[in-house]
């Protein structure tokens, strides 16, 4: 039996999923959320240096909270920013397409319901993601 050229082949595009997410607290506002829905992450993407890069910028101590358009401070912790870079990096579409940072942590102050939504998809990604990876060493817990 022949080898196979892999060479010769043509890389699939990537799989994305999309799902829309409302909240009763923005009554007509969609957000609608395009990911990628397998471990293709882009390249260049980092979680941890994004979460890290953001922390240092937005959540430290002396960072000063960001506003919503009314006004009110929105203040930014560690886990928000690493929940946001998971985002970010699951994103798919044109980057002036793709929410920025702050505006992911207004939709999280401002449609929190929606917000919880766009997690818990990034979530399952992110899961699947893992189950994919048959070669990585499982954390084994010590009791």
């Amino acid at each position: 039996m022949a080898k196979i050229n892999f060479n010769a082949m043509k890389r699939p595009e990537p799989e994305t999923e999309t799902r829309t997410f409302t909240d009763d607290l923005q009554p007509g506002a969609e957000l609608v959320v395009t990911f990628l829905s397998r471990a293709d992450f882009p390249e260049g993407l980092d979680i941890q240096a994004l979460s890290e890069e953001w922390i240092a910028r937005f959540a430290a101590p002396s960072s000063l909270p960001l506003a919503a358009a009314d006004g009110s401070a929105i203040k930014v912790s560690p886990k928000l920013c690493q929940v946001i870079a998971t985002i970010q990096v699951l994103s798919q579409g044109d980057l002036e397409g793709r929410y920025t940072f702050e505006e992911w942590v207004i939709a999280s102050a401002c449609m929190p319901t929606a917000f919880e939504g766009v997690v818990t998809f990034a979530e399952e990604i992110m899961t699947r993601a893992r189950i994919r990876r048959p070669l990585e060493k499982p954390e084994i817990p010590n009791d």
